[in-house]
């Protein structure tokens, strides 16, 4: 019998790596180099490299990747901590390289994507502050992105930093409540933000800090 188990779990064992190794295989090359070197600003100013021109590398790198082999997705190739010029430049290179042809609409619905996760961000600049121009239809689905995200991340913090006021109180006063009362305000934004900056708070305290030893209500 304890052979028997052996010999299925050697077999499993072995399925899962013959069903693994011919996915990793198709992974050669990433675009994580010149994600790098966007992030890190060594494109643009002062050097012999655009942004775009790295973004359309690693793209490439990405969609050759995935051409055949994976589905069609641009999801990770570029996120809110690249620059915009590195993004455009992601988009036409994963195009290109997985045999897709590039269109407005999905230049825009990406780009609007991208905004919308930008201007959600805390401490993100207000709209006006922010400068596009490597092409028309991704700055424009940019920036509608971004206001939609900026405006509900700006009621979104303010309520999240007044639920960890209120978690910083009910600590202090061992009155941790599990279904806390949101005070006045009932707009949707302002809830979600309130709750998780209290419930963040609470968790914080029990379990790192370990701040608090009260039981929550």
């Amino acid at each position: 019998m304890i052979a028997i188990i052996l010999v299925s779990i050697s077999i499993l064992i072995i399925t899962i790596i013959i069903a693994v190794r011919p996915i990793m295989a198709y992974i050669t090359e990433t675009s994580e180099k010149y994600a790098i070197q966007d992030i890190e600003n060594k494109c643009d100013v002062n050097t012999k490299q655009t942004c775009l021109s790295l973004g359309i590398k690693g793209g490439l790198i990405d969609g050759n990747q995935s051409r055949g082999k994976f589905g069609y997705s641009l999801v990770d190739g570029c996120g809110v901590q690249h620059s915009l010029d590195y993004c455009y430049g992601y988009i036409l290179g994963y195009n290109k390289g997985y045999g897709h042809e590039t269109n407005n609409a999905e230049i825009w619905n990406t780009a609007d994507n991208l905004g919308n996760k930008a201007g959600y961000q805390h401490g993100a600049k207000p709209p006006d502050k922010i400068s596009c121009t490597v092409s028309t239809i991704f700055c424009g689905g940019y920036i509608h992105g971004y206001n939609r995200g900026y405006q509900y991340g700006i009621h979104y913090w303010v309520a999240y930093s007044e639920g960890e006021k209120q978690a910083d109180i009910d600590i202090k006063n061992c009155q941790e409540q599990i279904n806390p009362k949101i005070p006045g305000e009932i707009a949707q934004d302002y809830k979600s933000g309130w709750l998780d900056g209290y419930t963040d708070e609470i968790d914080h305290a029990t379990n790192v800090t370990n701040t608090t030893s009260c039981n929550t209500r």
